[in-house]
């Protein structure tokens, strides 16, 4: 088995969902604007945790509770605002241990929720990265298999024209998916599951603490040549900073991640599986791939005028990044996470009839989701 140390650089920010997305009321979270010692502002997101706040004696007492509510009409507005509020001086008086989550937001998201911070019916959803429980976030193995899993099958194709992407209500048509795995690493077309060549890539999880913060995600689509803005999305997502992502002196919240990856030669040698897998063919498929997608994105956001540029440029740096990889031995580029799924990145893009509605997520409206370097040692 050949073992490599994996460094994971985020270049955009990576959202990989936990699957745990909830809905916070009013009085469960707050967006907030605080200053340093310095006088310098950053906006913070807080999630209040009720539990631990309705359990922490003397704090916080159900009479307090019973007395603030008294003599309240059911459908007063202001009722969650000052609800929210009364939370918030609790839990500065009880401390971390009934916030659940605080971390750096966007001054996108509080501009976004600033009108709306008297709204008793803005209810919002949050959309966490993935972590254990009582543990950090991390980035899971499989991300990274699956990423350079869809880029070496990609390259394995030798017809393109026979590769026809059909979208049905519930996402691609399944046949479609089978003659793809049929056409590339030849396993499913006679149900040998076990021949799958990727059984003999092994990719671990990150090891180290991830820094995330938060934002919101805004859509944009071309379609019937024209740009569509769908807005944001009624929801703070938590990624990963990137490395365009600039906060004014937060440089040390951008870091670089690390993982274990195993190319197991014992499998490929024993159990007949239908390919070999080697370094440098992962990284090159990952590249091509890479390389091919980055230059439709440019493509889409040019057509976006204003309402795109900042990420074109963002598009433009990471389309450098892949050409810098594609000369630099042991290293590529490729797209992981929320934003990286198979309309934007794979087959679809390069298939002879590409499903037309693609959108793009661009994170605090100027960052495309999702793109990594990966460098082995």
């Amino acid at each position: 088995m050949t073992s490599y140390n994996l460094n994971i650089t985020p270049l955009t920010p990576v959202h990989i969902g936990s699957g745990d997305d909830s809905v916070l009321f009013p009085y469960e979270y707050r967006l907030m604007q605080l200053k340093n010692t310095d006088g310098v502002t950053s906006t913070w997101f807080r999630q209040f945790d009720l539990p631990a706040l309705f359990e922490s004696e003397p704090t916080f007492k159900v009479g307090d509770l019973s007395a603030f509510v008294k003599n309240r009409p059911p459908n007063d507005p202001r009722f969650m605002i000052e609800l929210r509020n009364y939370f918030q001086s609790l839990t500065q008086k009880s401390g971390s241990k009934c916030v659940s989550l605080e971390l750096r937001a966007s001054d996108t998201a509080f501009q976004y929720f600033k009108d709306k911070f008297r709204d008793s019916r803005n209810a919002i959803e949050l959309k966490p990265f993935i972590r254990p429980p009582q543990g950090n976030a991390y980035i899971p193995g499989s991300s990274l298999k699956g990423a350079l899993r869809g880029a070496w099958a990609t390259s394995q194709i030798k017809d393109k024209s026979k590769i026809q992407y059909r979208k049905g209500r519930r996402g691609p048509d399944p046949d479609f998916r089978l003659d793809f795995d049929n056409e590339t690493i030849g396993t499913y077309g006679n149900q040998k599951f076990e021949r799958d060549p990727f059984k003999a890539l092994k990719v671990g999880d990150t090891t180290n603490p991830i820094l995330t913060w938060i934002s919101l995600v805004y859509g944009k689509q071309y379609k019937n040549n024209e740009m569509i803005p769908l807005g944001a999305v009624q929801n703070l997502t938590e990624m990963t900073y990137g490395s365009l992502v600039d906060f004014g002196g937060d440089a040390d919240r951008k870091s670089t991640l690390n993982a274990r990856i195993i190319i197991d030669e014992i499998a490929q040698n024993n159990f007949n599986l239908s390919r070999e897998l080697t370094l440098k063919d992962l990284l090159d498929a990952a590249n091509t791939l890479s390389s091919e997608v980055v230059g439709q994105d440019i493509e889409f956001f040019r057509k976006g005028g204003t309402e795109t540029v900042d990420a074109l440029k963002v598009t433009e740096f990471v389309r450098g990044e892949i050409k810098n990889s594609q000369g630099t031995p042991n290293t590529c580029v490729t797209r992981i996470g929320w934003g990286s799924g198979f309309d934007a990145m794979s087959l679809n893009t390069l298939s002879t009839k590409p499903y037309e509605t693609v959108t793009r997520k661009l994170a605090d409206g100027k960052w495309p989701m999702g793109w990594v370097k990966l460098e082995w040692a």
